[in-house]
């Protein structure tokens, strides 16, 4: 869903421009602070992953011009590492018992954790439920729930 945030809200998210008036105030929230993460990607190196059962589903959805524009900027800024299979299953294997409701979500979940990535960065409230905020070495959280730790970190490293 924040990819598709990043579609929606593209003006505001990476061009600065003002907010529609009479959005959902934790929308705005969680828009401004995912903002805030992208302004903090020029402080440090970071990797963006994306897999291919993300792009599927992106696509699946019947997504606008605009929104197709913007999944293709990100595809070509991420790091397209594709995991190998097995690993991915693996980690859903291990993920069978975390309290998924939905077996995309442990997908996404074991994606993130084969490619290697520190932070889950989502707005899917039964994805951090599920997993209290933490699965093995992966971090998961709201952008607004992220943004002080993750910028605190690229301080240090800078």
């Amino acid at each position: 869903n924040i990819l598709q945030y990043c579609a929606d809200y593209e003006a505001f998210l990476f061009g600065g421009r003002p907010l529609a008036r009479g959005l959902e105030p934790n929308l705005v929230s969680e828009l401004r602070a995912l903002r805030e993460l992208i302004e903090l990607e020029q402080l440090g190196h970071w990797e963006f992953a994306v897999s291919e059962q993300l792009r599927r589903e992106l696509l699946r959805g019947c997504p606008t011009h605009e929104q197709l524009n913007v999944y293709r900027i990100l595809d070509d800024a991420a790091q397209c590492r594709s995991p190998h299979a097995i690993n991915v299953e693996k980690h859903v294997q291990q993920l069978m018992d975390a309290g998924f409701k939905d077996t995309a979500d442990r997908r996404h979940i074991a994606t993130a954790l084969a490619m290697g990535a520190s932070w889950f960065i989502t707005n899917d409230r039964n994805i951090i439920d599920a997993t209290s905020g933490r699965v093995l070495n992966l971090l998961i959280a709201r952008p607004s729930d992220c943004v002080d730790e993750i910028s605190i970190g690229l301080l240090l490293r800078v």
